[in-house]
């Protein structure tokens, strides 16, 4: 993701809800991934720590499901820096919609 100058914080680093942005987009795609099938995955719980600050042009995100069911899957990701620096880890819980799933259920 381009580091661009409306995703910067009085820092000069990307704000930490950017960087939940595509760390959460990250977990999703990943969980989604085994599930070609869905209609979509929604987060049930995030649970982000910061680590370093996010400089540079670019944020690069990089998450892998730790376990799989039909409906949640537990997923982690990372978010780095261009030089490989981490900036944040995520751990979460993600909800996979299925077509036959009812509304609410």
């Amino acid at each position: 993701m381009p580091i661009e100058p409306h995703l910067v914080n009085s820092l000069g680093t990307a704000h930490g809800g950017v960087i939940m942005s595509l760390l959460d987009v990250a977990l999703c795609t990943a969980a989604r991934t085994l599930h070609p099938e869905s209609i979509g995955v929604i987060t049930i719980d995030l649970s982000t720590s910061f680590i370093g600050g996010a400089s540079g042009k670019k944020l690069y995100a990089d998450a892998r499901v730790m376990r799989d069911g039909r409906s949640m899957s537990f997923v982690e990701a990372e978010a780095k820096n261009e030089d490989g620096s981490l900036v944040a880890k995520a751990i979460a819980t993600v909800r996979v919609r299925h077509e036959d799933m009812k509304e609410g259920a």
